[in-house]
Protein backbone atom coordinates (compact mmCIF):
# COMPACT_ATOMS: atom_id res chain seq x y z
CA UNK A 1 0.00 0.00 0.00
CA UNK A 2 2.96 2.33 0.50
CA UNK A 3 3.68 2.30 -3.24
CA UNK A 4 0.10 3.33 -3.97
CA UNK A 5 0.59 6.50 -1.94
CA UNK A 6 3.92 7.29 -3.58
CA UNK A 7 2.52 6.84 -7.08
CA UNK A 8 -0.62 8.87 -6.36
CA UNK A 9 1.45 11.71 -4.88
CA UNK A 10 3.87 11.74 -7.83
CA UNK A 11 0.97 11.73 -10.31
CA UNK A 12 -0.79 14.64 -8.60
CA UNK A 13 -3.97 12.64 -7.94
CA UNK A 14 -6.69 14.72 -6.29
CA UNK A 15 -8.76 11.89 -4.79
CA UNK A 16 -7.56 8.32 -4.47
CA UNK A 17 -10.12 5.51 -4.23
CA UNK A 18 -8.78 2.25 -2.84
CA UNK A 19 -10.56 -0.90 -4.01
CA UNK A 20 -10.19 -4.66 -4.42
CA UNK A 21 -9.03 -5.22 -0.86
CA UNK A 22 -7.62 -8.53 0.27
CA UNK A 23 -9.05 -10.28 2.23
CA UNK A 24 -12.08 -8.10 1.47
CA UNK A 25 -13.75 -8.38 4.86
CA UNK A 26 -16.15 -5.54 5.63
CA UNK A 27 -15.28 -5.73 9.34
CA UNK A 28 -11.73 -4.45 8.71
CA UNK A 29 -11.67 -0.70 9.51
CA UNK A 30 -11.02 1.62 6.55
CA UNK A 31 -8.07 3.11 8.41
CA UNK A 32 -6.27 -0.24 8.10
CA UNK A 33 -6.02 0.37 4.35
CA UNK A 34 -5.74 4.16 4.42
CA UNK A 35 -2.98 4.62 7.03
CA UNK A 36 -0.09 3.16 5.00
CA UNK A 37 -1.13 5.17 1.93
CA UNK A 38 -1.37 8.39 3.96
CA UNK A 39 2.32 8.10 4.85
CA UNK A 40 3.17 9.08 1.27
CA UNK A 41 0.02 10.77 -0.09
CA UNK A 42 -1.50 13.98 1.24
CA UNK A 43 -4.72 14.04 -0.83
CA UNK A 44 -8.20 12.72 -0.16
CA UNK A 45 -8.40 8.94 0.25
CA UNK A 46 -11.60 6.90 0.02
CA UNK A 47 -11.85 3.24 0.93
CA UNK A 48 -14.22 1.99 -1.75
CA UNK A 49 -16.99 -0.49 -1.03
CA UNK A 50 -19.19 -2.62 -3.28
CA UNK A 51 -21.91 -0.55 -4.96
CA UNK A 52 -20.42 2.71 -3.66
CA UNK A 53 -21.10 5.70 -5.88
CA UNK A 54 -18.46 8.41 -6.09
CA UNK A 55 -19.22 11.75 -7.67
CA UNK A 56 -16.50 12.99 -10.02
Amino acid sequence: MHDVGKIAEAAGVGTLVLSHFVPGHVDVPDETWIAPVREHYAGRIIAGRDLMEIEV
